[in-house]
């Protein structure tokens, strides 16, 4: 993952294609994520569970490996969808 990477989680509704943003994730120079939730369900699920990827749970203190993780996680639902910037 490259330093400065913006990733924005959206979740999209089935019946109307649109998305909604639920966070948005931004991994500065310093290997930090700057994390800023739209969402309070989305919050609690990633401060308290974390995202599972191949057996190893990450959280935002991770840095560059959570930002791997919630693009490899969420980008492979359904009715998600992670856009990069």
């Amino acid at each position: 993952m490259a330093r400065g990477r913006t990733l924005t989680v959206k979740s999209i509704n089935p019946r109307t294609k649109k998305g909604k943003v639920l966070g948005i994730f931004t991994l500065g120079r310093d290997k930090k994520v700057k994390d800023v939730y739209k969402d309070p369900r989305f919050k609690f699920d990633i401060m308290r569970q974390g995202v599972r990827v191949f057996g190893r749970t990450y959280k935002p203190e991770d840095g560059p490996g959570f930002m791997g993780a919630l693009e490899k996680y969420y980008g492979s639902k359904t009715f998600y969808e992670v856009v990069r910037s």
